[in-house]
């Protein structure tokens, strides 16, 4: 099992797993059993990652720290590594970043302590991406370029090309966006040699993303094509929202609601099956804004509160929903003057938890008397 820690896709994992769990209970009850412990701890790992692949974060975060906490028990510093390692990116999937930090820079400790040079490449790699989620995009290419030299000196082609995506995203967060798309290029010829298909994903959707900021539509929305075929393919049931969502508001904007529609419902049919998704009402809030651009607008009027409450109480904040909430409130403005004043609100209160305090004015200056 720890041969796929790397490179297994979910049906990989899944397999390997059922495997795994009949070897444990073969094994009998845990107990003080050295064997049957490490097993379960080695299992709740490979389940950790397997809960991440089918959206289901917090699960994740329950095995990993089972998985921790076997592991420092029995005081196996091996399997504590590759639990800090799988801790790492739990946490960051689940949008903690400084947690992420904090697992890797344990981790780090071990990886020396241990001359494990290619978990040591691999903790640096989550700590590249976790200074992308802080805001620290330069600290973030530094430590993706060390991580990227470790994997290069283990000879670990996979997860140097796992990586370009990275490195691709911080590069874009500095506005080095040619150096950014030529790495995306280089990561899917790569990823596409290794049979890596979520990967090759990942950097189309990247390359969407930096199409669609360059207001060029028609690239952007093949590559988001691409990337929602090949996480289909592969169940990666986590990501494949964000890329419905990223076509559905292409098309919102084109004032193709209809279109839109069945990309949200795709996207909420994932997401309501993992309650703990920070994505939610994010989705939900899109979906009762293009529901009312087909003048569909009892679903807004019934619900808007809640989601609105919601992410408020998240602190979930972004700017395309601004967007989508401003639309909204001029939408409803002449006729239902409470829903208008609603979705200016939240649109405002986005901005503002974005520091963008000339759109907040904006938007406010409508809900002036």
């Amino acid at each position: 099992a720890s041969e796929l820690e790397s490179v297994a896709e979910p049906g990989q994992l899944a397999a390997v797993l059922d495997a795994m769990e009949q070897a444990v209970e073969a094994l009998g009850p845990v107990g003080g059993d050295d064997v049957t412990v490490r097993a379960m701890a080695s299992m709740w790992i490979h389940r950790a990652r397997l809960a991440l692949f089918q959206a289901r974060a917090e699960d994740a975060r329950r095995s990993i720290l089972g998985a921790l906490d076997m592991a420092r028990s029995g005081g196996w510093s091996d399997l504590e590594l590759r639990a800090l390692l799988q801790a790492a990116i739990v946490a960051l999937v689940s949008g903690r970043p400084d947690e992420a930090e904090a697992f890797a820079r344990d981790g780090l400790v071990l990886a020396e302590e241990r001359g494990d040079r290619w978990r040591r490449a691999r903790l640096l790699h989550r700590m590249a991406t976790a200074a992308n989620l802080q805001g620290r995009a330069e600290r973030s290419v530094r430590l993706y370029g060390e991580a990227r030299i470790g994997y290069q000196e283990v000879g670990d082609k996979f997860l140097e090309a796992y990586l370009l995506v990275g490195l691709a995203h911080a590069l874009a967060r500095l506005e080095r966006v040619d150096e950014a798309a030529a790495l995306l290029h280089e990561s899917i010829l790569a990823n596409r040699r290794l049979g890596q298909q979520m990967r090759c994903g990942d950097a189309h959707v990247l390359l969407g993303e930096l199409m669609r900021q360059q207001g060029r539509d028609r690239e952007a929305r093949e590559h988001y094509q691409e990337g929602t075929r090949l996480y289909r393919a592969v169940g990666n049931w986590i990501g494949l929202p964000s890329v419905l969502a990223n076509l559905a508001l292409m098309d919102i904007r084109a004032q193709n609601h209809t279109d839109a529609e069945p990309l949200l419902d795709e996207a909420l049919t994932i997401l309501r099956a993992s309650p703990q998704s920070r994505q939610r009402s994010l989705m939900e809030l899109l979906r009762l804004a293009n529901l009312a651009g087909i003048d569909r607008w009892e679903p807004a009027e019934k619900r808007l509160p809640e989601f609105d409450d919601d992410v408020r109480k998240r602190g979930l904040a972004d700017a395309d929903t601004a967007w989508v909430m401003d639309q909204l409130g001029d939408r409803a403005a002449h006729d239902r003057p409470a829903l208008a004043r609603r979705a200016w609100g939240l649109a405002a209160w986005m901005h503002d938890q974005l520091g963008q305090s000339a759109d907040a004015s904006r938007v406010r200056h409508k809900l002036a008397p």
